[in-house]
């Protein structure tokens, strides 16, 4: 319940930030893409546009890391199970050998 009212209340800080954001940012701007030109865009289109654009980049960049960081210890968790059944064997085998020899 906590969890709920305080997620509502980020998301509504959230979204009143950005109107008046909008409010006050409101003038139109040039904005030259490498193929085209737009001329009349509010500025605050463009900083939600670029700030939406940088936060899916991060997010696909942080993706690509924690993919192969969470590959690399699967294969680590493996390779120590199997070492860990080697040791087991050779413990065993270990016994073995020193009940006989006695």
């Amino acid at each position: 319940m906590f969890r709920t009212v305080t997620l509502v209340a980020l998301f509504t800080t959230l979204l009143i930030t950005v109107l008046l954001f909008a409010l006050k940012n409101g003038q139109p701007v040039p904005v030259d893409l490498v193929v085209t030109r737009l001329d009349t865009v509010p500025l605050w289109v463009v900083m939600v546009a670029a700030c939406a654009v940088g936060s899916t980049l991060a997010t696909l960049v942080f993706a690509v890391v924690f993919f192969s960081l969470y590959f690399a210890k699967r294969s680590a968790e493996k390779e120590l199970q199997k070492t860990r059944a080697e040791l087991a064997a050779l413990t065993v085998k270990n016994s073995a050998d020193k009940g006989v020899a006695r």
